[in-house]
């Protein structure tokens, strides 16, 4: 009895003991810092508003309004054609960075013919995914070349550029060969070639330019339906009327407000000079050269080469005016459509450096190149002075 009552006072002992400690522990709760929990910076209580969200219809710099305008701009055309002003031509066609662009009078619509050596010198303008962009008067669009590159056009012209332009605004190829002609917007077909004995009437002014309105309504003017190349009776501001008459007092056609110039003539002469002796010139009187590896292949010099040695070429219908040679003045065909002058079967050409009459600053270069002597039957040989 003892035993069990002892037992039962320790037990009561033992939870009295218990309930102290539980209410001590409760009583010491008031002098914790309770107002001031410990937070931590990356997660915010629970009981706390998001201030850095803001309202579902707030903008932000990372969600852009939804106003119906999207959100990733449409992608340009790869390739752009554009109009550009040039102070001689007016309204001319380039590309996107402003090069000027050319059409090639022995191609057809829809269709190129500058191929190899030709489309070194007047690379094409190539779409590379088949894009192109622009807002002109006429239809842009593509042709599919030999190699499946897209080549774009212009009212069915295929467009080119010229390796000798080398900066917006370059013209350089304007008539090359009398074949290549900067592209125009208001151009609906490849230039027209007016006959010689016609356009060097018109030209000098003895037929058709005593009335500037006979110009515009006859058929030397529209060959018959067929409007000639863009500048004839200009209308552009500050032009003259179409017939003009020139320092000399002779009548001339106006082509964009200055004088159109005759159907070309190849004019070689010669020239004396104390090393060479009778040299030939062109019209100008500047040196002309030959290129002793012209022997064994034909243009030899293209590209890069071109440029320092422009070829001497003229328009098909061409005359030629060299009295007083002793050789043959000739023409042959150029990969690039061109006709080339020739002396006695070799090409002419002349040289970029020399800057006034009588100079032959290219003579002897990398001994291939020599002046162009009147006793020449044949090419100089090379590696031995040329002469």
């Amino acid at each position: 009895m003892f035993g069990v009552v002892g037992m039962g006072k320790g037990l009561l002992v033992i939870f009295a003991a218990i309930l102290l400690l539980f209410a001590g522990c409760t009583q010491q709760s008031p002098a914790q810092p309770a107002a001031q929990p410990t937070v931590s910076p990356s997660v915010p209580p629970s009981n706390a508003q998001p201030a850095a969200t803001p309202p579902a219809n707030a903008p932000t710099a990372a969600v852009p309004p939804a106003a119906g305008t999207p959100s990733i701009a449409q992608p340009a055309p790869s390739t752009a054609v554009m109009v550009s002003q040039n102070a001689q031509l007016g309204s001319i066609l380039t590309d996107g960075k402003g090069m000027t662009l050319y059409v090639f009078t022995r191609d057809s619509v829809g269709k190129t013919n500058c191929y190899n050596t030709c489309a070194d010198l007047w690379p094409p303008l190539i779409s590379p995914d088949g894009g192109v962009g622009g807002s002109l008067s006429g239809k842009l669009g593509t042709i599919v070349r030999a190699d499946g590159s897209r080549q774009i056009t212009y009212n069915g012209m295929p467009l080119y550029y010229w390796k000798g332009d080398a900066i917006p605004g370059d013209i350089n190829g304007q008539g090359y060969g009398g074949v290549w002609f900067v592209a125009q917007p208001d151009a609906t077909g490849f230039p027209s070639d007016m006959g010689e004995s016609q356009a060097r009437e018109i030209a000098a002014g003895t037929k058709e330019c005593t009335d500037a309105g006979m110009l515009t309504s006859d058929s030397m003017y529209n060959n018959n339906s067929k409007t000639w190349w863009i500048g004839i009776n200009s209308t552009k501001p500050g032009c003259s009327p179409a017939c003009v008459v020139s320092a000399n007092k002779s009548a001339q056609v106006n082509w964009r407000c200055t004088g159109l110039v005759a159907p070309q003539v190849l004019i070689v002469k010669t020239y004396p000079t104390s090393a060479f002796g009778e040299i030939l010139t062109d019209s100008n009187g500047m040196a002309l050269y030959v290129r002793t590896t012209d022997a064994t292949n034909k243009f030899s010099c293209t590209g890069s080469c071109a440029m320092s040695w422009p070829a001497l070429v003229v328009s098909s219908g061409y005359t030629t005016d060299v009295s007083g040679l002793s050789g043959t003045i000739g023409t042959l065909a150029r990969p690039d459509g061109t006709m080339q002058a020739t002396y006695n079967g070799m090409l002419l050409y002349t040289y970029a450096y020399d800057k006034a009459p009588g100079q032959v600053n290219g003579n002897g270069l990398g001994d291939v190149w020599y002046v162009a002597k009147t006793s020449m039957t044949t090419y100089p040989q090379q590696y031995s002075g040329g002469y």
